[in-house]
């Protein structure tokens, strides 16, 4: 389908960039960004990089009709802070969220242009392209599990034209929490104090919960092609490479969900999705610290949790499918046996 034509309003999109230490993945954005001929408000937040980031944006003109904003921190933070000083800084009515190893499609902004968010909707969600392989690039599908959650959407709803609620499509919030598939309405991320906890890995879950979960109601572009390339590649040395402890940051991250979203004992599909979603992801933690010197403290942090989500269910009422399965990988009385 061919892209709306470009009508973005008077005041351009701000685009919050995390970067630490990838000077070639950050120009690569930036050129892709300016290539977009949309009026955008970059915002980079260099992350104490130790190379030469500093020195090539120093020189680097801004975005077309737009500009180019250079923070950076004192000290080494994460991406999660980060990100947090971008939603401060920036002046543009809505924010989107991209990282340096990222690249957005050609035509991201006009199709945005197309369905920005205005309140009551919160954000729009659209498409991406899940990357495994170097130059492997449009047109391309999401995960399994994220294509899974929007073709339940729409068996849920009909279809997901106009606003959309949660509790109309709840499957979409059990997605992977890649902050970066929705462009937010920015006063929303203020008024509601949706932000980034101060974890090394894993800081997005917290974020993306809070973010479905206290919004009003929100747009989806469901006729759009993936609008962003996200690269996931075994590199080496990247965060999301990490198979040590940091990885337990994931029982952290779904503990501050189930403390600071007490919305959720109230939201049957929401539920669902939540305790859906982080059996899927510990799952996964589990299995790539199988074996290692964490895989005991991940048993035992993924029992308790599981304890949890079995209360969540009963309160929230919740129907959990495939419930035996799902706390047998949750480990429930196997703990002291790791």
């Amino acid at each position: 389908m061919d892209a709306p034509a470009l009508h973005l309003a008077p005041d351009p999109v701000a685009v919050a960039i995390p970067a630490w230490n990838d000077r070639p993945g950050l120009e690569r954005l930036l050129d892709r960004l300016d290539a977009t001929g949309a009026r955008l408000e970059v915002i980079v937040v260099d992350d104490a990089s130790e190379d030469d980031t500093q020195e090539a944006l120093a020189t680097r003109p801004p975005p077309p009709g737009g500009a180019l904003r250079l923070l950076r921190n004192a000290a080494n933070l994460g991406p999660g802070p980060s990100r947090n000083r971008a939603i401060d800084a920036a002046e543009a009515e809505a924010l989107l969220f991209i990282d340096a190893d990222d690249l957005p499609h050609r035509d991201l902004f006009a199709w945005l242009a197309d369905a920005p968010p205005r309140a009551p909707a919160d954000f729009t969600l659209f498409r991406h392209h899940f990357c495994t392989r170097e130059g492997r690039l449009f047109p391309g599908r999401m995960t399994a599990r994220d294509e899974a959650a929007w073709d339940a959407a729409r068996r849920a709803r009909g279809d997901l034209a106009g606003l959309v609620r949660l509790e109309e499509a709840p499957s979409l919030a059990g997605m992977i929490a890649f902050p970066w598939t929705r462009l937010f309405r920015t006063e929303f991320l203020r008024g509601r104090d949706v932000r980034f906890p101060e974890l090394r890995l894993h800081e997005d879950l917290p974020f993306h919960w809070a973010a479905w979960l206290r919004a009003e109601a929100f747009l989806v572009l469901d006729h759009a092609p993936p609008l962003l390339h996200h690269f996931q590649l075994e590199r080496g040395g990247r965060a999301t490479d990490a198979a040590d402890a940091r990885r337990l940051d994931a029982f952290r991250a779904l503990d501050m969900v189930l403390e600071q979203e007490p919305s959720l004992a109230g939201a049957p599909g929401a539920a669902g999705a939540f305790i859906d979603f982080s059996v899927d992801l510990v799952r996964w933690v589990r299995g790539l610290l199988k074996g290692g010197p964490h895989a005991a403290e991940a048993a035992r942090a993924a029992a308790a949790l599981g304890g949890r989500l079995v209360a969540l269910a009963e309160v929230s009422g919740a129907e959990w499918e495939d419930r035996e399965a799902h706390l047998e990988i949750l480990g429930a009385g196997e703990a002291a046996d790791a």
